[in-house]
């Protein structure tokens, strides 16, 4: 859901995601006999060992701080494969996952749309340079990628019973319609 919020708030729920799901990692690499399909993935205790050796690094480092901590974050985007494996252990995690995905988009793509015909929504970000209507939260190059992402996502996974296929659909077409007629230049993207 974070995706469909501002870019702040994405920021600190992904660094919240990051802590709570490196937690569970950890948890689950000492616990016997449970994700055992974690466990021997030898390639996830270099990970660690290597993200571990990085914050030791920041001891020493003549970087600023802010700048350490920002080079430790991107390079724990090492641990989202593992993380998946070890939060998402059932089919259905993994389709409610998608559903709140889907929701959050689909509730952005609604605003943007209002957005771009003039009702007025105080949360939003519209950008006045270029007068691009329609930007909601994120930025003009961020909703364009995401709902092409998310237009897929519901086309594909239409027929899969988590959604009405009537809704993915409109919704799909609601989202590339955006991308193609509010945010000039970013066709390439559908």
């Amino acid at each position: 859901m974070a995706l469909s919020l501002p870019i702040a708030w994405i920021s600190l729920s992904k660094l919240l995601a990051f802590l709570v799901a490196l937690g569970v990692l950890v948890a689950a690499l000492h616990r016997q006999n449970k994700q055992l399909a974690l466990r021997q993935l030898h390639s996830l205790r270099w990970v660690l060992l290597a993200l571990a050796l990085f914050a030791a690094s920041l001891l020493w480092t003549i970087a600023p701080d802010n700048v350490g901590l920002a080079a430790l974050l991107k390079h724990g985007k090492l641990l989202l494969p593992f993380l998946l494996v070890a939060l998402v252990r059932t089919r259905s995690e993994a389709r409610l996952a998608l559903l709140l995905f889907a929701l959050g988009q689909c509730f952005l793509v609604c605003l943007s749309w209002l957005d771009a015909a003039g009702m007025p929504l105080p949360w939003a970000s519209t950008q006045t340079s270029g007068s691009f209507a329609g930007i909601v939260f994120t930025s003009y190059l961020d909703q364009s990628i995401i709902f092409s992402v998310t237009a897929a996502v519901l086309w594909h996974l239409r027929r899969e019973g988590m959604w009405p296929e009537w809704l993915a659909v409109a919704m799909a077409l609601a989202m590339l319609g955006n991308v193609m007629l509010l945010l000039p230049g970013r066709t390439g993207y559908v």
